[in-house]
């Protein structure tokens, strides 16, 4: 085999990684912003969460993730389900940016929270990194520094998403009935 074959096979190996993750995500995934109240600020998290109950499924997604050019962490949930978490800003532009084209159902969520950490990583070039890696803006770190009205309206667009297809985690009984019996 000559290099040429030995890139298009390592080519195509990617390409089909990035596609059964983003598949995984699609059913077994989700999207989403984490929120946290500290010391006076609010900062918001990017999160890409999978879980599965089948271990090699789990060892796959972390081998698919490094490859990628990121990492992950895995949890233990009740009931020998587990859950791999990609969470921050450079670490989901870096899944969403490979990913996106071949999502489907969750699709738009995947380009808004894209498009949302991409608005951070541009105010954060506009700033001076300190010692520690902590992006600062006017003396305070990026996750202070505030959001925008446009990285707010891109927070409600996802979470109108969210709400608008999970049916059943945002109402009651989401057939309607008075009793499932």
């Amino acid at each position: 085999m000559d290099n040429q074959q030995i890139r298009q096979e390592d080519n195509v190996t990617q390409l089909a990684a990035r596609a059964w993750l983003a598949g995984t995500i699609d059913v077994d995934g989700c999207v989403h912003m984490s929120t946290r109240e500290r010391r006076g600020y609010t900062s918001h998290t990017p999160n890409i969460d999978i879980a599965s109950v089948c271990p090699a499924t789990i060892e796959i997604l972390v081998k698919t993730i490094n490859m990628l050019g990121t990492g992950g962490n895995v949890n233990k949930i009740n009931g020998g389900c587990q859950a791999i978490r990609v969470s921050g800003v450079r670490r989901c532009v870096t899944i969403l940016s490979k990913i996106t084209p071949f999502m489907v159902t969750k699709q738009e969520e995947a380009v808004l929270m894209l498009e949302w950490c991409n608005s951070r990583l541009e105010k954060a070039g506009l700033c001076k990194f300190e010692s520690n890696n902590n992006c600062a803006v006017g003396g305070k770190r990026l996750d202070r520094a505030g959001y925008t009205e446009y990285e707010n309206s891109l927070m409600a667009a996802i979470k109108q998403l969210k709400s608008s297809r999970n049916i059943r985690d945002y109402m009651p009984n989401p057939c309607g009935y008075r009793d499932w019996e």
